[in-house]
């Protein structure tokens, strides 16, 4: 991997950061977590990461308002942004689609589906052309 995809991604709950850093640490990837939306708005704004993890139902700012954030920014609207949802968490999609967020994985997955889905969205990150929206368990 390119020494870009050694910066940091984004994520906010203590298992799934856990879950998450064992499945890229043979990856060249660094994960960063952060306690909620609303942290880690301000640190994409200060240091912003090559991709982002963001959980549909943390506090203070939801996924939705995260990707919202992300993708109405001229300078962050680059990043892709990969919503995850819990099994039982109900997804609004229309609302999903509406923030521009590249797609949804529902939660538990397999470890080796993300690393698949997040090298995907790194190797589409500079295409032009508009990523499909997919929602993946």
């Amino acid at each position: 991997m390119t020494s870009s995809c050694s910066s940091p991604r984004r994520l906010n709950n203590a298992t799934l950061a856990r879950v998450v850093t064992l499945s890229f640490e043979k990856e060249d990837i660094r994960v960063v977590s952060v306690a909620d939306g609303r942290e880690a708005v301000k640190l994409i704004d200060l240091d912003p990461p090559d991709v982002i993890l963001a959980e549909i139902g943390t506090a203070h700012v939801d996924g939705y308002g995260v990707a919202t954030h992300v993708k109405s920014s001229p300078s962050l609207r680059h990043i892709p942004v990969l919503l995850l949802s819990g099994a039982f968490e109900p997804i609004d999609e229309v609302k999903a689609r509406a923030t521009g967020c590249d797609g949804i994985l529902v939660k538990p997955f397999d470890p080796r589906n993300l690393v698949q889905r997040v090298k995907a969205l790194l190797a589409a990150k500079d295409d032009c052309g508009k990523r499909a929206f997919r929602r993946t368990q």
